[in-house]
């Protein structure tokens, strides 16, 4: 959960939610402010604990959210649970390439579809140094600096270097450049802490069809979209 966040000083007096009633100017400070919501501005908010710590009824809450959401304030999925935050990245801007990695992988933990497109969509302009050009590995030059030459693994800065190094260590430098290359493969950038996720998943994938007495040799490149997503 997030430990801060930016609020904009005057959105109680944004033209949508002024005339609103005193819950619903509650309802918006509290999921502007809200633990729940990832730095992508979207989040799974727990109904009824959220609504207790408003002094609300999980009702009352639930009508709140229906009149938000046709105000243009915010986006549900009934399935999933999800809100985003409309407003979200006018005030969020992710300046640096380790900010804007994170906020990446935050997109990338969105249960919902229909979301996670919205807010791919609205996602800020990335850091100037990420959206040039990438060369590939062993080509050389100023983009090469980008691209760590013997994984292909993305650099946001010299730090990376230190975690591709203990990455290729534990896992091997083919198994890493493939997990970058199935990123690739996949329309994602393949930053340190996401070819780490896939990397994960697969070890462990493989440790528990080890334990089941199957075969992984066999097994095809695991689909970088749905591993689960730790800090490395």
């Amino acid at each position: 959960m997030r430990e801060g966040t930016l609020i904009p000083t005057n959105l109680l007096n944004w033209p949508r939610i002024a005339p609103m009633l005193p819950e619903l100017k509650l309802l918006v400070l509290a999921l502007w402010s809200s633990p729940h919501m990832s730095c992508a501005g979207c989040g799974l908010v727990p109904l009824r604990p959220f609504s207790s710590t408003l002094g609300l009824s999980a009702e009352s809450t639930q009508t709140g959210l229906e009149i938000l959401e046709k105000a243009g304030l915010i986006v549900t999925d009934q399935q999933t649970g999800e809100i985003f935050i409309r407003d979200w990245f006018r005030f969020h801007k992710f300046p640096t390439g380790k900010s804007y990695g994170m906020l990446l992988n935050s997109v990338e933990k969105i249960e919902s579809a229909q979301l996670k497109e919205l807010v791919r969509s609205c996602l800020p302009a990335a850091p100037a140094y990420i959206n040039k050009p990438i060369s590939k590995p062993g080509n050389g030059g100023a983009a090469g600096r980008q691209v760590d030459e013997a994984t292909g693994v993305l650099l946001m800065d010299e730090s990376d270097r230190e975690r591709i190094s203990a990455l290729v260590k534990n896992h091997g430098a083919d198994r890493v450049k493939s997990a970058a290359d199935g990123i690739r493969a996949d329309g994602g950038r393949p930053f340190v802490s996401l070819v780490y996720s896939v990397l994960k998943t697969v070890l462990k994938t493989q440790n528990q069809q080890q334990r089941d007495g199957i075969d992984y040799a066999g097994m095809g490149r695991i689909n970088p979209n749905n591993p689960s997503r730790e800090k490395f």
